[in-house]
């Protein structure tokens, strides 16, 4: 009975025994294989959150400035140099001009303003002048450039000082007629708004007195 007994133990315990450690290493790789494929596909899942964009991108617009600019308002100064005939009936003498010049523009080619002109010469017996005060036009023919052309009507004040006994000039003789004026000029840019110009002038005044007029080369300053 003993070794019956002990037959009967030792073939169940060794298959039990050859069969347990397939079913361990099956159960450990079944473990290993889901822990494996589970854990990558979870920690993914929680770590990349998904956005959704709802935002539209717009086009790029370029902006460039532009270099020179003639604006909507401008202010002018000027002096040139030349010849005139102050009197009626004299002869012609060096003539010193100097005008202002205010105004607006209209369109790109055309602005309109107020100009104070002063012309002056000198004789052997005084000094003899007139003074325009002109409503003006500018016109720019070509767009972007300097070339500009100058019309100007008005008043005018034609006068002449002549020295005293005590060698003082002292006016002698004023008379208001009417004025005018024409220019030919080219500006040259030294800033976006800010301009050097090369003008040729001529300038008269005209009443009973006569016509008295002047021409000058000068050089007129003006913002824009």
């Amino acid at each position: 009975m003993i070794g019956c007994a002990g037959v009967a133990v030792a073939p169940v315990t060794a298959s039990a025994r050859d069969g347990a450690a397939p079913i361990e290493e099956a159960t450990t790789e079944t473990s290993e294989s889901a822990t494996g494929e589970a854990t990558p596909a979870t920690s993914e899942a929680s770590a990349a959150p998904v956005i959704v964009s709802t935002a539209t991108s717009l086009p790029a617009i370029e902006v460039t400035t532009a270099k020179r600019v003639r604006h909507d308002w401008y202010a002018g100064v000027g002096f040139g140099l030349g010849a005139g005939n102050f009197q009626a009936g004299g002869g012609v003498s060096a003539a010193l001009t100097g005008l202002v010049r205010v105004g607006g523009r209209l369109s790109d080619k055309v602005a309109m303003g107020a100009i104070v002109l002063t012309s002056t010469g000198g004789t052997k017996t005084g000094v003899s002048g007139f003074t325009n005060l002109m409503a003006e036009a500018l016109f720019f023919p070509v767009k972007g450039r300097g070339l500009g052309l100058a019309v100007g009507l008005g008043l005018s004040s034609a006068w002449l000082r002549e020295p005293d006994m005590s060698g003082m000039l002292v006016d002698r003789k004023t008379q208001t007629g009417g004025g005018f004026g024409l220019g030919l000029g080219y500006d040259f840019w030294l800033a976006r708004r800010f301009n050097l110009g090369l003008w040729v002038r001529g300038d008269g005044s005209g009443g009973r007195y006569g016509v008295r007029g002047s021409g000058n080369l000068g050089l007129v300053l003006s913002w824009y």
